[in-house]
């Protein structure tokens, strides 16, 4: 019975999954570094770092590249909301199963909690709980929170993102995790993990469940982890714009952890999407030019591909041209026997009748 009892709770264990959810430039890297130097598993098949995160971005590069092709697959831009029908979609589909296979593969390697990060799941959290709830996975889900100024300057300093965009696409992040786990998460501020990390980190444990298995120093962990030239959150001057995103920062620098008004939070985030909602109109635009340059786009590669059966076709253009000038020499040396023929004819009839005969 002990050993019946042992097994289910490692198949229960086993099905824990930790997410970490936030938009880009707000600290999630660091975060899911921390949980992995404190037990958590994280894919051995990562992203490469660049010059924007030489840290590396920590980001299992098979779900990074599932997610971007679904975003081109179903015609959505990564900062604006998706498209209503995207979740009946083939291309919907073709990612449920390679979900489907990803969470298989890195269960069966597994001996602790496996998690990853990715921005871009903030939107796709519906699709990852249809799969989720198939296989019978509980998530734990723990939110990066950054000053949204720091956000805006950091993403035009690394990728010429305009502040007013960033913003949007941080407010449109922020929502969508909120709204799909229902804020049922663990939320923890960048700035705090420079201020007084210790307590954070050991909240974190358990509630991800990794004190189960982390048997460390918290305090030489975090001291290898977090370093001194990350802590980059100078805003230099910028004010916010967008009200709605100031009023939702607002309400999350009073959010920590797990124990939080989840009420207050959530009356913003319902009053947000509703704001969103009402310039619907103007990302279906949008969407509408994206399908209409995918289209552009598959014509330009239909194009390309003809493009690169030329050289072949006037291969063999000139090959039938030497064809037909060959059959054009024998036609004329047999026309030039027929007229040898029948000038002999004329010249002796007798005899060729008798070669005839």
């Amino acid at each position: 019975m002990d050993s019946i009892l042992k097994n289910n709770s490692e198949n229960r264990q086993s099905k824990r999954l930790i997410i970490i959810l936030g938009p880009g430039r707000s600290g999630t890297s660091l975060l899911t570094r921390l949980l992995g130097t404190m037990g958590m598993k994280i894919s051995e098949n990562l992203s490469q770092p660049n010059l924007s995160n030489i840290e590396g971005f920590a980001e299992d590069a098979d779900i990074v590249n599932l997610h971007k092709k679904l975003l081109i697959d179903i015609n959505a831009h990564p900062y604006l909301p998706l498209p209503d029908n995207w979740m009946n979609t083939n291309a919907a589909q073709e990612a449920t199963n390679k979900i489907k296979q990803i969470l298989n593969r890195e269960s069966n390697l597994n001996s602790t909690i496996w998690g990853f990060k990715d921005p871009r799941i903030n939107a796709f959290l519906p699709l990852w709980f249809k799969v989720l709830n198939s296989l019978r996975y509980t998530p734990i889900f723990v939110l990066s929170i950054r000053n949204v100024s720091a956000v805006a300057i950091s993403c035009f300093k690394q990728y010429g993102t305009s502040q007013y965009i960033a913003e949007l696409s941080w407010l449109n992040r922020i929502i969508d995790a909120l709204h799909y786990t229902s804020a049922d998460c663990f939320i923890v501020h960048y700035e705090d993990w420079f201020r007084n990390p210790t307590p954070i980190a050991k909240e974190l444990l358990s509630y991800t469940g990794l004190d189960q298995y982390f048997t460390g120093n918290v305090t030489e962990i975090l001291s290898q982890v977090i370093k001194s030239n990350l802590n980059r959150s100078v805003h230099e001057d910028y004010q916010i714009q967008n009200e709605y995103v100031i009023k939702l920062y607002d309400v999350l620098k009073d959010c920590r952890g797990a124990d939080f008004d989840r009420t207050r939070l959530m009356t913003v985030v319902k009053e947000c999407r509703q704001a969103m909602n009402g310039f619907k109109g103007w990302y279906l635009i949008a969407q509408e030019n994206i399908a209409c340059v995918a289209n552009l786009r598959e014509q330009l590669q239909a194009a390309k591909e003809k493009q690169s059966e030329l050289p072949e076709l006037r291969k063999r253009i000139q090959q039938l041209e030497r064809e037909n000038q060959r059959l054009s020499q024998m036609e004329a040396e047999i026309l030039r026997a027929e007229q040898a023929l029948n000038h002999l004819t004329k010249i002796y009839p007798s005899d060729i009748s008798n070669q005839n005969l």
